[in-house]
C-alpha cells in the first residue's frame, strides 16, 4: 500500500488464476467488497495496474464467504 501497486497488482492476479482454475477456465470478477481498503485499491487504478475486473461496491450480489454486514437493533 505504500506507494508500490506492484503487489496488489500481482495478488489480485494471482487471485484470479485460481478462480478460473476452480471455475473450468472461466473468469469471475474479483468480489473483495467485505474489504474496504482492498476495494479501495481495487478500484483505484494507481494499484490496480492490470485493469483487472472487479465487483462493484455497491453491487447487490451476495458477498461469498467473508464478512457481511449485519444490522443489529
Amino acid at each position: 500500500m505504500n506507494g508500490n501497486a506492484r503487489p496488489f497488482a500481482a495478488a489480485a492476479e494471482f487471485c484470479a488464476a485460481t478462480i478460473r482454475k476452480e471455475n473450468k477456465g472461466h473468469s469471475r470478477p474479483l468480489d473483495v467488497r467485505d474489504d474496504m481498503t482492498l476495494q479501495a485499491m481495487a478500484e483505484n487504478p494507481d494499484y490496480n495496474t492490470t485493469g483487472l475486473s472487479f465487483v462493484p461496491r455497491d453491487s447487490k450480489t451476495r458477498i461469498p464467504g467473508g464478512i457481511r454486514n449485519i444490522n443489529i437493533d
